[in-house]
């Protein structure tokens, strides 16, 4: 139990200069920095001397709040025998910063808010609605933080930075069917960004829409361009230009077969051929004749 030297004057309210006295009393200086704890002590030892000498009210109350603030100031040293807990659940917004700090609980029942230096992590998690685990390590110290991370909200982020992009795609090059169904999506889109009530689930729908569309662009070519053939006139035929079959042959016109020195195929092969076989029935008959006649001169001889 602590005790305190008793007041002078019976008409003053000492009890707010007690209790930042008895609260200061019940810390240990080990878990503190020492200069946070010496200006503490300072302040105390000024209420203690208040305590003996104030003639006021006022005074009493300036150096009750004198001793608060001090207290209040204190920096803990962190130590796995001070902390109570290095694990935490956060919640922020989707699409703002990770938060800087975290409240760090002590084992003799005080908290204090620490910077927290936080490992990397993709983009996306924090600009999605959704949980995750992130780790990190308290600021000047050694030692690591674990958090549980939720993030509510809407992020529409990401589809405002391709919106912002496909702004610029020139579309003249692209077919025209293709180039109605970009910028359809494109408006919905742009449409959307403007919505004070969207949901996540819109966003992700019109993200997904409108970067189909752009994938799905078909540039034009002029080999793409169809080829139109030239029209068809029909030319009426007239009476001056007679037809073949209009012709009329007169017979001082000779046909081809009456034609002179025509040759006539099927007749002079047959011409030949008996004049062939005339020749060679010649000379069959002349050699048998000249082999009978020399026959019968051998035998006249013997």
């Amino acid at each position: 139990m602590i005790f305190f030297t008793a007041p002078a004057s019976d008409t003053l309210d000492y009890a707010a200069i007690y209790a930042a006295m008895t609260k200061l009393d019940m810390l240990s200086r080990f878990d503190y920095s020492e200069s946070s704890y010496s200006a503490a002590k300072a302040a105390y030892t000024a209420a203690e001397s208040g305590v003996k000498t104030a003639k006021t009210q006022a005074e009493l109350n300036t150096l009750a709040k004198a001793l608060s603030d001090a207290i209040t100031e204190m920096e803990k040293t962190y130590s796995k025998k001070t902390i109570k807990s290095l694990s935490f659940n956060l919640t922020m917004e989707a699409g703002k910063s990770l938060p800087e700090t975290v409240t760090v609980s002590f084992t003799d029942r005080t908290t204090q808010e620490a910077r927290v230096v936080w490992n990397m992590l993709p983009t996306d998690q924090v600009n999605t609605p959704g949980s995750f685990d992130l780790a990190g390590r308290l600021e000047g110290t050694p030692y690591t933080v674990t958090a549980y991370i939720k993030v509510e909200g809407v992020s529409d982020a990401s589809l405002r930075t391709i919106v912002e992009s496909y702004k610029t795609i020139e579309l003249t090059s692209y077919s025209e069917s293709t180039q109605s169904a970009f910028v359809s999506a494109l408006q919905k889109a742009t449409a959307l960004l403007e919505k004070t009530n969207k949901t996540q689930e819109e966003v992700n729908a019109a993200k997904a829409e409108l970067t189909a569309a752009k994938y799905a662009l078909k540039k034009t070519y002029a080999t793409d361009k169809p080829v139109v053939s030239p029209p068809i006139t029909n030319t009426p035929a007239t009476s001056n230009t007679p037809t073949t079959t209009n012709t009329p042959s007169t017979s001082d016109t000779p046909s081809t077969s009456d034609a002179p020195g025509a040759m006539q195929p099927k007749e002079d092969s047959l011409s030949v051929g008996w004049i062939l076989l005339i020749i060679l029935g010649a000379v069959l008959f002349f050699g048998l004749g000249v082999g009978v006649t020399v026959f019968i001169m051998k035998k006249k001889n013997k």
